[in-house]
């Protein structure tokens, strides 16, 4: 884990007041319209952390065994793989109409 990768986190708590203040109280990212999913007995949420804030979360979560943090995925890394998918070449530079099945405008 690098200090500076951001990694997607599934938090979960037995009731929608905890999972609030859990998150709160560590300063989690959920994004810009976070929502709860309730499944089966626990509420769960998807949110966002650096390595230094899931660090922080697991030493609360530890203190209050209701709430647990899963990871998910590096999305730092994913992020870089997919950039690393994408053609660098400017199609638009040579002026050209593109070739293909799509419309030409």
């Amino acid at each position: 884990m690098s200090e500076n990768e951001l990694y997607k986190i599934e938090i979960q708590a037995a009731s929608l007041e905890e999972l609030r203040e859990f998150v709160n109280s560590n300063s989690l990212d959920l994004g810009c319209r976070p929502t709860a999913q309730k499944e089966k007995d626990r509420f769960l949420a998807i949110g966002f952390a650096t390595k230094e804030q899931i660090e922080k979360a697991q030493d609360a979560m530890r203190a209050e065994s209701k709430v647990s943090v899963k990871f998910l995925e590096n999305v730092s890394e994913t992020g870089k793989t997919r950039q690393a998918e994408v053609n660098k070449n400017n199609r638009f530079e040579q002026r050209a109409v593109p070739s293909g099945l799509g419309i030409k405008e």
